[in-house]
């Protein structure tokens, strides 16, 4: 019987979970009521897992490209693409098909079990790394000389083994995600009808998660506030930076804490199907909805996909606080990369310093020099503001 066959494997593995008497017990006399084919759900969740890696694979490429990579962001969000995409295998391709044949981990001991021990680290790795894009983007606006001390180099790759490392803790040291054909869900009860299984762990590492990155957002959103009072020439365009920046940063926090906390709340409830299916739905939203992200809001990656749709970055340069907003906050653009915001601040106001007092000198014509000098220019701005979207914003996650 493969049962006995799977469990002298890990009998001799000493692994502490799958061969515990309680799994075995469940499978021996629970097998057919734990079992439920539900066809219509495994092929969304599968159809869901297409989209999202059809949509996922080509950012993917555009970030790996070699002269993306020179950032820091770049090389953190090729790392999380990656973890997406393992992870979208697990939460759909795997789920679909347990989901259309009624499979049980008595019925699948070896591939459920793999499946849910990958699924389980990489969900703990990808928390870790939205920490690190999180810091990173706010140090990128506070100081560039400490981000470029911190991150600077190779030293970002060295970082990505503190997630490598902390979701293999959790992969193999910790009990392993079984899905439950019955309730459409990656649980850690095999059966969630009956007996509540507690994951105290699990439940730490989620409500840690929500809680710093609630507080990073807080903090992001402080700082573009500020930003956006200190500034007079661009306070329109920074009002409109920071708009964006709020919706899309609400958006992407909203749907990770939505599958943090619908986790935890699932292993002290009453089974409850459409509870359990709404979990495993915004588990995969949080990793697939970043991809429509990237194709809606990141105009870097929306001008490779569409080449002639480019927007002109000609006027550009009116704009000293040109930034990209990556998923966990801005990417550095090119062009103020090495230069921090006081001095970008203080830049801008020497600028208006030197029209001011250059509007104050006698001219032979002083209406007319006054209008074509002040006005017109600024009026000139106005309407390219209006015309084109000068912010390039851009999203993750």
């Amino acid at each position: 019987m493969l049962i006995n066959e799977v469990s002298e494997v890990f009998q001799q593995m000493g692994h502490p979970f799958v061969f515990d008497s309680y799994i075995w017990e469940k499978c021996v006399h629970m097998n057919e009521s734990l079992s439920s084919r539900n066809i219509p759900l495994g092929i969304t969740y599968l159809t869901l897992g297409i989209i999202y890696q059809a949509l996922y694979a080509p950012c993917l490429l555009i970030i790996a490209e070699k002269t993306n990579l020179r950032y820091s962001c770049f090389k953190i969000m090729f790392v999380i693409g990656l973890t997406d995409v393992a992870i979208l295998n697990v939460n759909t391709m795997m789920s679909g098909f347990y989901s259309i044949v009624g499979g049980t981990w008595c019925d699948y001991p070896i591939s459920m079990s793999i499946a849910g021990h990958l699924g389980y680290g990489l969900w703990c790795s990808y928390c870790v790394l939205c920490v690190f894009l999180n810091l990173n983007r706010i140090l990128d606006i506070l100081d560039q000389n400490l981000k470029r001390f911190l991150f600077g180099r190779k030293k970002t790759w060295y970082y990505m083994t503190l997630p490598v490392l902390y979701g293999g803790y959790f992969a193999i040291f910790e009990p392993p995600l079984i899905y439950s054909s019955r309730y459409g869900a990656w649980l850690f009860a095999i059966d969630p009808g009956g007996d509540k299984v507690i994951n105290v762990t699990h439940n730490i590492h989620n409500i840690g998660y929500c809680v710093v990155t609630v507080l990073l957002y807080v903090i992001l959103c402080c700082i573009l506030f500020k930003l956006s009072h200190k500034s007079m020439l661009h306070r329109r365009k920074l009002s409109t930076l920071r708009t964006k920046i709020l919706i899309q940063s609400c958006l992407i926090c909203f749907i990770a804490l939505l599958a943090s906390l619908t986790y935890v709340i699932t292993q002290y409830i009453d089974a409850n199907e459409a509870i359990f299916i709404f979990s495993q739905v915004s588990w995969q939203a949080c990793h697939g909805c970043l991809a429509i992200i990237y194709w809606t809001f990141n105009e870097n990656i929306q001008s490779k996909l569409f080449p002639k749709g480019r927007v002109s970055s000609r006027f550009s340069y009116l704009n000293p606080f040109r930034m990209h907003y990556s998923n966990a906050g801005l990417i550095e653009a090119p062009e103020t990369a090495d230069r921090t915001i006081t001095q970008m601040e203080n830049e801008e106001s020497s600028t208006e310093s030197s029209d001011f007092r250059r509007n104050l000198e006698p001219s032979s014509n002083a209406v007319e020099s006054e209008e074509e000098t002040v006005e017109v220019p600024l009026i000139f701005i106005e309407k390219k503001l209006n015309h084109i979207n000068i912010m390039e914003v851009s999203t993750t996650v």
